[in-house]
């Protein structure tokens, strides 16, 4: 479903984001509405390479490009459209600081709304220097590269610094104290990025110095709303574009001309609910069970807060052995009722 045009895209969820098939600035959107437990289209416009010239070929964005460009003159990749009101929202900090008010993850007060919009941009640095790195086509200085970009971020200037005392002087575990913000998938796809490459260089451990930083990375890792994303196919998507000396395969290292890959195909609908619902009948990042199997759920919406859920009924429940969200609490009946 990567790349599926505007015409033939689905009316149900309540929001679509466009991004290139890797992660790059798309990932924390969508690891954004999944946390959210949102109903969302992961649009994913990949990037060919010709396997005689190791050309490269982006068309698949252009004409999409195109149609949003009558919505929004601006339009660039990342992109989000609220579907409920048919707004397209590009550039990235915008695409998060939207996101971030409609879906409760944004700050409340002045000085709060103030500190995320802080936060994105020093992010973005973070980001800068990895993406001037990755995109540097000198294959030869990798290793030499990597380590310099590496001790200048860690460094006594470096902006790890400015993370590792802001996190110290916050209660609660994330970027804005006590609550999860826009900010925080953000800056969870950068550390997760560096750590990858000081492991991919053997540089050691990224993280052995800034004790607040682990702890908010393994904290933000292993929290339950996140589970959802990096179970799925978009987690596994590489960092960066086929171009990219670095992370153009999921595996870190360059993508090869006429190499086979499937992350491609990650894009698609993503059912948002309280928790993941089981997915039975195909890989991860399809669709979930009841919409594979054209079931619709009948116990009415849940209201939760800035967004409405679906429910089953206590039939429905019994009959497929799920609970009030669609997960599966009883494989046999599960299977039983699927496979009639």
């Amino acid at each position: 479903m990567s790349g599926l045009s505007e015409s033939k895209k689905p009316k149900m969820v309540q929001y679509t984001t466009g991004y290139w098939s890797i992660k790059g600035l798309g990932a924390p959107l969508r690891m954004m509405l999944c946390y959210a437990g949102v109903s969302f289209e992961s649009l994913c416009y990949d990037v060919k390479m010709d396997a005689e010239t190791g050309k490269l070929d982006a068309r698949s964005w252009f004409s999409p490009k195109k149609s949003l460009k009558t919505s929004n003159p601006f339009i660039n990749l990342p992109y989000v459209v609220d579907e409920s009101s048919g707004l397209v929202v590009s550039q990235t900090n915008a695409c998060f600081s939207y996101l971030g008010r409609k879906l409760g993850l944004w700050g409340t007060t002045q000085e709060e709304v103030v500190m995320c919009e802080t936060l994105l941009s020093e992010i973005m640095d973070l980001r800068n220097a990895m993406t001037k790195y990755a995109y540097n086509q000198d294959h030869d200085k990798v290793q030499e590269d990597g380590v310099e970009l590496l001790d200048n971020v860690k460094g006594k200037n470096g902006i790890m610094q400015k993370f590792e005392l802001h996190l110290g002087s916050v209660v609660g575990g994330f970027l804005l104290g006590g609550k999860v913000t826009a900010p925080d998938f953000h800056f969870y796809e950068m550390l997760d990025q560096y750590a990858f490459l000081s492991t991919f260089l053997g540089a050691g451990d990224f993280l052995s110095s800034f004790p607040n930083c682990r702890s908010y990375y393994e904290n933000f890792k292993s929290h339950p709303k996140n589970r959802y994303y990096l179970s799925s196919d978009l987690n596994g998507m590489p960092f960066n574009n086929k171009k990219a000396r670095f992370g153009s395969t999921p595996e870190g290292g360059r993508f090869v001309k006429g190499q086979d890959y499937s992350w491609k195909d990650a894009g698609g609908v993503y059912e948002g609910s309280s928790a993941p619902p089981v997915m039975v009948g195909g890989s991860k990042g399809l669709p979930p069970w009841w919409i594979l199997n054209k079931v619709k759920p009948e116990g009415g919406e849940k209201d939760m807060g800035t967004w409405k859920a679906i429910s089953f009924s206590k039939d429905q429940q019994e009959q497929f052995g799920v609970d009030e969200d669609g997960n599966v609490v009883n494989q046999t009946v599960f299977d039983n009722a699927i496979n009639k």
